[in-house]
């Protein structure tokens, strides 16, 4: 299994670097879906992963527990709106020292990251079938959470455009 870790050597720990490690992976993952005609759709989606590493305790920078819903909707076949939420838990960073909120297991240190919850939302007007324009809007909450041990995410996006298709 690769595992991301930030590289200490070469840079001052915003880069990062692959380890190799063997693991066994326990998954339990479950999904419900609700469609009404083309209308509305909801997608509920969990996931729970348990690892087992030769070389290491934690499987780092992964999740434990995943949770994803989505939902879209569709209005008069014109206005499509669909929202994204996903809530990652239980993800732990290697680091190579004693600190703050570091922790200790077989000589190796860690740190426990946040969780992250995520919420996106996007809309789009379709004026034909090849012309549409959209704003995507991503990170609703503006959390400021690190996806990566020192690599945070940007707080708060806006996104939009115009799709033409030939």
């Amino acid at each position: 299994m690769a595992l991301f870790v930030n590289d200490t050597v070469y840079s001052p720990g915003n880069r990062f670097d692959v380890i190799f490690d063997t693991a066994k992976v326990f998954t339990l993952e479950g999904s419900i879906s609700y469609q009404a005609l083309e209308k509305l759709k909801i997608d509920v989606m969990g996931r729970y992963r348990s690892y087992e590493l030769k070389n290491n305790v934690h499987a780092w920078n992964k999740p434990d527990f995943e949770l994803v819903t989505r939902v879209h909707y569709n209005l008069f076949d014109k206005f499509y709106a669909n929202f994204d939420f996903k809530l990652e838990t239980g993800r732990k960073a290697l680091v190579y020292a004693a600190g703050d909120g570091v922790q200790e297991e077989d000589l190796q240190y860690f740190k426990k990251l946040g969780a992250i919850y995520d919420f996106n939302l996007g809309l789009e007007y379709r004026y034909t079938r090849r012309l549409s324009v959209f704003v995507q809007l991503n990170n609703v909450a503006a959390q400021r959470y690190q996806r990566w041990y020192n690599a945070p995410v940007h707080s708060f996006q806006v996104l939009g455009g115009l799709t033409f298709r030939l």
